[in-house]
């Protein structure tokens, strides 16, 4: 196969390489980003098997591509050490699942051997079969990310699975803002665990609410590209304000940032504003030696003040009723800093949260009897199921992504800046998030991000640029 990938066409002019044989990888990352949102937003048995598998079908044809020589050797080199990080923290991930004796194993597996006096074969992970499948998830996240740095040389590719995972989430949120106007009692059939907000087809507004945030700032990147385009197409340039390309862009970053805000999530409006304010700043700052019409000031202004009126009330109720400190919370996060001093550097299981934490709570969390399937702090929760070394291989991806992104963005003409600056205020979202919720370990949120940063490192670092 990979001889006959070699004879493929893949260069009709040395500067035009031909579309075609990624054809079908930029097909199915459209098909995943765009559907991964349906019900429950695949955070079930089922769509996590076919996302696996999807996984590894691209995985493989981008091999056999990469084979005949059509990604360029300089990409190659730069997404090396991200890759390196983040494929070391998913062996680790497999080798916790493994089977281990003496002390590092789980304490529990010796325990379990004394009470059944049988000898048991233990391994790091308090339930290797879980760990293997989270290894699997990260895997699969990991491989459409490398998918999309490989295919997103090319805006036209990019801009293809861009709008159609935008036209996803626009319809998710619409879907969302309704159901809410209904009630937002059931869905699908099942009761909502949070009637009177918007959680779109997703169980919880907080991973709603960073769905929408995330797709709204790439609604204001696509839109803030055609624009500057405009502004830089000559000295007189402006903005063409009857474009309706421009104005669809506009409308569908309100309908998701009003659908943010009426998920009442605080976390979520929150990480989803900041990140926004710093892609603008990024690019104003970016543009300081341009001198944009006044014209593009006006959506903008219009935006945010949509944005405040729809949010101060709800929010401000919900914080009077509830306030900033969650002491659930506070006493969660105690716990795991105790529990992740005892096991540092092996960690209790990647992805086995759940039963991993029912050992280590205690009378802090009071005589009840609700189960912690999540850390609410991913931060913690890597550091608690992987140990130092695996957590910190993966925020030192990340890291190296970002050290990518933010030469490009201040490299890059003003236009094609708005692509690392996407991916830098995507990171920037997902991080401070994180800090206080879980949306990023939801499958179809964490391919949404994996795609949106390839994309943004493919332009930061790719010579095939083309506006």
């Amino acid at each position: 196969m990979i001889a006959a990938v070699q004879q493929l066409p893949l260069q009709s002019a040395p500067s035009k390489p031909s579309r075609w044989p990624t054809l079908p990888l930029v097909v199915v990352l459209s098909l995943v980003v765009a559907l991964s949102p349906l019900p429950f937003a695949s955070n079930a048995e089922v769509p996590r098997y076919v996302i696996w598998s999807i996984a590894g079908c691209a995985a493989g044809y981008a091999s056999l591509l990469a084979a005949g020589g059509l990604f360029s050797s300089t990409l190659l080199r730069k997404i090396a050490l991200p890759g390196l990080f983040y494929g070391g923290s998913v062996a680790w991930m497999l080798l916790q699942a493994g089977q281990w004796g003496g002390g590092i194993s789980h304490p529990l597996w010796r325990e379990t051997a004394e009470a059944i006096s049988i000898p048991v074969a233990g391994s790091i992970s308090v339930n290797p079969s879980l760990t293997i499948e989270g290894a699997l998830d990260m895997l699969a996240y990991g491989i459409f990310g490398l998918v999309a740095v490989l295919v997103g040389s090319r805006q036209a590719d990019m801009k293809i699975v861009l709008y159609a995972g935008l036209a996803a989430a626009v319809c998710n949120g619409l879907f969302g803002i309704g159901n809410w106007l209904d009630g937002n009692r059931t869905l699908f059939g099942y009761a909502t665990a949070y009637p009177g907000v918007v959680t779109g087809t997703f169980t919880n507004r907080n991973n709603f609410a960073s769905y929408c945030g995330l797709w709204a700032i790439v609604a204001c990147a696509l839109a803030a590209h055609l624009a500057l385009n405009q502004l830089g197409a000559g000295r007189r340039a402006r903005i063409d304000l009857a474009d309706w390309r421009f104005w669809i862009l506009v409308a569908t970053a309100i309908i998701l940032l009003s659908a943010t805000a009426l998920t009442l999530s605080r976390g979520g409006l929150l990480a989803s504003l900041l990140g926004l304010a710093f892609f603008a700043l990024a690019l104003v700052r970016r543009g300081t030696r341009m001198r944009p019409r006044a014209s593009i000031l006006l959506p903008v202004t219009g935006l945010v003040m949509l944005i405040a009126s729809i949010s101060i009330a709800p929010l401000s109720d919900r914080l009077q009723k509830q306030g900033l400190q969650d002491y659930e919370r506070e006493a969660v996060i105690e716990i795991l800093a105790e529990g992740i001093a005892n096991r540092p550097l092996v960690g209790t299981g990647f992805g086995a949260f759940e039963e991993s934490f029912r050992l280590v709570r205690d009378d802090r969390l009071g005589i009840s009897d609700k189960l912690f399937d999540k850390a609410h702090n991913l931060y913690l929760e890597f550091l608690f199921g992987l140990g130092l070394p695996g957590a910190l291989s993966i925020f030192a991806a990340m890291l190296a992504i970002c050290c990518q992104l933010w030469p490009g963005m201040r490299k890059r003409s003003w236009a094609n800046s708005v692509w690392p600056a996407l991916g830098l205020a995507a990171i920037l979202l997902a991080s401070i998030h994180s800090l206080v919720d879980f949306s990023f370990q939801i499958p179809a949120i964490a391919i949404c991000l994996a795609t949106i940063v390839g994309f943004a490192l493919a332009q930061a670092t790719s010579r095939r640029l083309k506006a």
